[in-house]
């Protein structure tokens, strides 16, 4: 085949802007999967070992390709092609995604089912363009090392930059769904550079596919979709359990809820039971909430005890914006909100506080596991009054998976603290986990459950047995299974 004339400058921005696509659109698959399959480390390995295991593939097949098919028209086509998968996977991921997670099959091939399907043949396909830009630009044999050298390095160059601007910059600034499609504009560009021929063939339905995406986008929806440098955030009106509420998602869960005619209420039974903290610290004057979220607790405290100091740790600013805006949230003047991670906020904090509430750890399958610890509740033990307690919303079902997790917080809290007490909301979560609420005193003095207390009727008498502790971890910095513990019996 009569192969087109191509300059090494023209293959060397190919090369480079393959490079750039291939590393934003491995960034970006973390938040495509997040709101159906969270973001932990089992779903991080999986879009990794998946993407790099077809690249392999692909430099190896393109290698073969492109001794047969050494032409700059054929290199178009492939581009295109790519470009026509980004679109189409953007149209139909939503539905393949709710089908994978409806299986009940275990998370681990879950996440590498998803990444197959979503992420391998653009990734083995994009693969094709470093040894076809080697075979377009070696001249002569003596050649071909430098060549090759040259390319590698241009192309990691661009992968490099797609890493840092993808995570810095470009999910922030046009979220996920619309990334995805300037993506495939990136590549149709490729191509209308290297062989406007080619671009007339492909032109006409890529240019569908990219409307059907542009509509999709902008079509109206009763939900807000916004990409923040932490996650995927979603607010949506909807009826839950007979009411009318809105909703707050990060990534794959529900993080917060509000009724919408009453504001100030508690939606989830066991945000309910953070009250407890006013019965083991009756004479408090000021209350922690680490993990704003929707800013459910904060505003419910704030309506009852507006006299008393509140700091709240929340880590995304935006999130704090959006409770603003559609959770009704307005800071008193005795509230403080500090976006810091709440392990770096631990640290460096040198305020007492006489009792916390530890909202933190709310998503069934990404649990931020360094916060999960026996270090980090060393750090929570001394941000603590002489009297002060804290509450832990911690996820699992003692009787099902994530049981493991639970008792290893419950083994990890009491190697820190003198007194534990374990308590169960009664209330499902997604995947039939449960809300367990961890309540650990640095008191050594016991307390009284007194039956006929209004305490005792509403949450006490919830107080669980956590099982044997004798096989529990006792969870470290240097060993916390945390995805793990949550996806096992």
């Amino acid at each position: 085949m009569q192969q087109k004339s191509v300059s090494r400058g023209q293959l060397l921005v190919v090369v480079f802007t393959s490079g750039f696509v291939l590393m934003v659109f491995e960034i970006v698959g973390s938040r495509i999967l997040a709101p159906f399959l969270g973001s932990s480390t089992i779903v991080w390995t999986a879009i990794i070992g998946v993407i790099l295991s077809f690249m392999s593939l692909g430099y190896w097949y393109g290698g073969k390709l492109a001794d047969k098919h050494h032409s700059i028209q054929f290199l178009a086509r492939v581009l295109a092609l790519v470009a026509a998968l980004f679109l189409i996977m953007n149209l139909g991921k939503g539905v393949f995604l709710s089908f994978v997670t409806s299986l009940s099959i275990p998370l681990v091939i879950k996440a590498i089912l998803s990444s197959t399907v979503l992420f391998s043949i653009p990734s083995f396909l994009l693969a094709f363009v470093s040894p076809f830009a080697i075979r377009l630009d070696v001249r002569k044999v003596e050649e071909s090392g430098n060549s090759a050298g040259s390319i590698y390095a241009v192309s990691t160059l661009g992968s490099i930059l797609g890493t840092f601007f993808s995570g810095f910059f470009l999910i922030i600034w046009f979220g996920t769904n619309q990334l995805i499609w300037v993506l495939a504009l990136v590549l149709m560009s490729l191509v209308l550079f290297i062989s406007k021929k080619e671009m007339m063939k492909q032109g006409v339905w890529l240019g569908l596919l990219l409307i059907m995406n542009l509509y999709n986008s902008w079509r109206n929806r009763d939900y807000i979709d916004i990409d923040t440098e932490y996650a995927r955030v979603f607010v949506s009106d909807q009826e839950y359990k007979g009411q009318e509420t809105r909703l707050l998602y990060i990534n794959e869960h529900i993080n917060s809820g509000m009724l919408l005619n009453d504001s100030d209420s508690l939606l989830f039974r066991y945000t309910q039971f953070y009250d407890l903290f006013e019965f083991f610290a009756p004479e408090f004057e000021n209350l922690l909430v680490v993990g704003g979220g929707g800013y459910s607790y904060p505003r419910h405290f704030q309506s009852r005890f507006p006299d008393k100091a509140l700091d709240v740790v929340e880590l995304d600013p935006k999130v704090t914006q959006l409770a603003m805006t559609y959770f009704e949230f307005e800071p008193l003047k005795t509230t403080t909100i500090y976006h810091q991670d709440a392990r770096y906020f631990q640290k460096v904090q040198d305020k007492k506080y006489d009792a916390i509430v530890y909202d933190a750890l709310t998503s069934p399958l990404s649990v931020p596991w360094y916060l999960t610890t026996q270090e980090s509740y060393e750090d929570i033990y001394n941000l603590l009054s002489d009297d002060g307690v804290i509450l832990i919303n911690v996820i699992g079902d003692l009787e099902g998976y994530g049981a493991n997790f639970v008792r290893s917080q419950v083994k990890t809290v009491g190697s820190v603290f003198p007194q534990v007490f374990l308590f169960e909301s009664k209330e499902e979560e997604s995947q039939g986990l449960k809300n367990h609420i961890v309540v650990a005193s640095k008191k050594t003095e016991p307390f009284n459950f007194d039956p006929g207390s209004p305490f005792y009727q509403r949450y006490l008498k919830h107080q669980i047995d956590p099982g044997s502790l004798e096989e529990a971890l006792v969870l470290r910095d240097d060993y916390a299974p945390v995805s793990y513990l949550l996806s096992t019996k």
